[in-house]
């Protein structure tokens, strides 16, 4: 019967701990972990008077937990009483639990295990693991060379592929999020030419120049508008009368700067100053004060008159 082995500084060690046969890997690790937690749950050295060792200066005895395998053999792993996890797995250690019916077959075979453990390690990535494990141990030495190198290469280029489907994914999800923010500022745009129920032709080309640069389809383009409350969006006839409405505003301020109040009539005034916070430029320096007075609304648009501010060309 194989002897166990134990995790020691250096190398392994064999254990005296008798080896207790497990059903799985899987229940090999669960088995470590419950025992983990019972030793963390033990009480202190301080406490208890009968973990300390005499010649260390009092320091708590490390604990060592015994890992079973399939391979009729176990190792283990050293714990230290106030530590909350164990002591990471060896290359050894992980290979006995990753390949216990394999390394148990080939331990069968007669070959002594840490030469079959040494070549689990470099050959472990082949589907049929005892194949390529028996002919690397026969193998001569040049030949184990070639084997070593082709493993290490398949794992090189394993490594390889795995980075590149990360940074796939990475770079999808940046794509993504990116369109997303380019929607929302033209959907944030959009809304604010919408306020005042038309579009004036400076604020169409605008809206193209937007759309160019976040490279707006035309169907992303009309679920924007149909989300903002435009019927049919650009196809529909809410935004054709916002077009045609924009138009004759801006036609109406072509031809006339009048002011809003007196129609520049009586005063023969230049129309310079603007209403806040509607933004309209539609007073003359005599009507002005009309409207610098609490409660005043805009003579273009009737929305509150904030402030009444003079312009400068």
């Amino acid at each position: 019967m194989t002897e166990p082995y134990v995790a020691i500084s250096g190398g392994f060690g064999k254990s005296n701990t008798p080896a207790t046969a497990s059903p799985s890997p899987i229940a090999n690790a669960a088995t470590a972990a419950a025992e983990i937690a019972a030793v963390n749950r033990t009480p202190t050295a301080a406490a208890s008077g009968d973990t300390k060792d005499v010649k260390s200066g009092g320091a708590a005895t490390p604990q060592s937990l015994t890992l079973p395998s399939n391979t009729g053999g176990s190792s283990s792993i050293a714990v230290s009483p106030g530590s909350s996890a164990p002591a990471p797995l060896t290359a050894a250690q992980h290979v006995e639990l990753k390949f216990a019916s394999e390394l148990s077959e080939l331990v069968g075979m007669g070959i002594p295990k840490p030469e079959v453990i040494d070549a689990l390690i470099i050959c472990g990535q082949n589907k049929d693991i005892v194949a390529r494990v028996t002919e690397y141990l026969f193998a001569t030495p040049a030949r184990k060379e070639a084997i070593r190198l082709a493993e290490m290469e398949k794992k090189l280029r394993k490594a390889e592929d795995t980075h590149k489907a990360e940074m796939d994914r990475i770079s999808t999800e940046f794509n993504a999020k990116k369109r997303r923010l380019q929607l929302e500022a033209y959907t944030a745009f959009l809304s604010t030419l919408l306020v005042d129920g038309y579009i004036t032709p400076s604020e169409v080309k605008k809206i193209e120049v937007q759309r160019n640069h976040s490279d707006v389809s035309d169907s992303e383009h009309r679920q924007i508008l149909i989300s903002l409350g435009v019927a049919g969006g650009e196809s529909g006839s809410a935004w054709s009368k916002m077009i045609s409405d924009g138009q004759a505003r801006a036609e109406k301020l072509e031809v006339s700067s009048d002011c809003a109040h007196c129609h520049n009539v009586k005063h023969q005034l230049v129309t310079d100053h603007i209403v806040m916070d509607c933004m309209h430029l539609c007073l003359c320096e005599e009507c002005a004060p009309i409207y610098m007075k609490p409660n005043s609304k805009c003579p273009k648009c009737g929305r509150p008159a904030r402030k009444v501010v003079k312009t400068f060309r």
